[in-house]
């Protein structure tokens, strides 16, 4: 008797054969500069650019899970959107939604940083409008910086507006990235640890003692057996109790008085 010797070469027999549901359909088609779908494989998105034109002065979601993440009211800025809207739909064509939700989100943070710049008086005058990348320079980028701009952020906005820049055969924004913050690593010295551990200590023992305290006391008027409604299960409850309210015995040697089984007989505790 010999062995059967199996093919696990399926690329001939498989061969032209195409996944299930072929190619993922296209996004749809808008002629709205400002409303554009993104083309990812299996994660499209609807980004819209009509806010940052328009401005925004409320939140669009009082209630539910975004409630909270409202950055605050900002005033639009039509011909700035327009111009970068060209280079933004080719940096999210090929994004899923996350990453095309990060580009709206460090619009709308540069949009709020701009109207704070602007009635931001250094000089006793309000700063001049910015309503195209042509405005900008390296006081926004100083501004930015101070402010404490997400460096992600940072970078998204001035990658845009280079692009536009470029296009607009300007000079690009030589524009330096903030560093991010790097985490601390340092120990805290060993007087303040063992501080530290101490009242660690005294507290859990606080704790610890009330418990204990708690337990030691007998159970209210209302939660004494008397004051517990009828019911089937009262005389179970009331043998599991001495005088003083505290439980007595364990769960294993109590019988459960609940219905009859088919044997007629009743059933023990799930416990024993």
């Amino acid at each position: 008797m010999s062995i059967g010797k199996k093919n696990k070469n399926h690329l001939n027999q498989h061969a032209g054969v195409s996944a299930v549901g072929g190619e993922p359909p296209e996004p749809p088609k808008s002629d709205d500069p400002l409303y554009f779908w993104t083309n990812h494989p299996t994660d499209n998105y609807a980004v819209n650019l009509h806010p940052l034109a328009d401005g925004e002065f409320e939140n669009t979601h009082p209630k539910g899970k975004n409630a909270g993440y409202w950055g605050g009211a900002y005033t639009g800025r039509p011909n700035l959107i327009a111009e970068l809207a060209p280079a933004i739909q080719a940096s999210v064509l090929l994004l899923s939604k996350s990453s095309a939700i990060q580009y709206e989100s460090a619009l709308r943070t540069w949009w709020r940083l701009f109207d704070t710049y602007e009635n931001t008086a250094s000089t006793g005058q309000d700063s001049p409008r910015i309503e195209s990348v042509a405005d900008l320079n390296a006081l926004h980028e100083t501004f930015a910086r101070q402010r404490g701009l997400p460096a992600n952020f940072f970078r998204t906005f001035r990658s845009l507006a280079n692009a536009t820049r470029q296009v607009m055969k300007l000079p690009l924004l030589l524009w330096e990235s903030p560093k991010s913050v790097d985490p601390i690593r340092t120990m805290i010295p060993d007087d303040q640890a063992k501080e530290l551990k101490t009242a660690i200590k005294q507290d859990w023992e606080r704790v610890r003692k009330t418990w204990a305290r708690n337990d030691a006391r007998p159970l209210s008027p209302k939660a004494r057996p008397e004051a517990l409604p009828a019911h089937r299960n009262k005389d179970r409850y009331l043998n599991l109790l001495c005088e003083d309210g505290r439980p007595s015995g364990t769960l294993a040697t109590t019988k459960r008085w609940g219905p009859p089984g088919k044997s007629g007989r009743r059933q023990t505790s799930d416990y024993s």
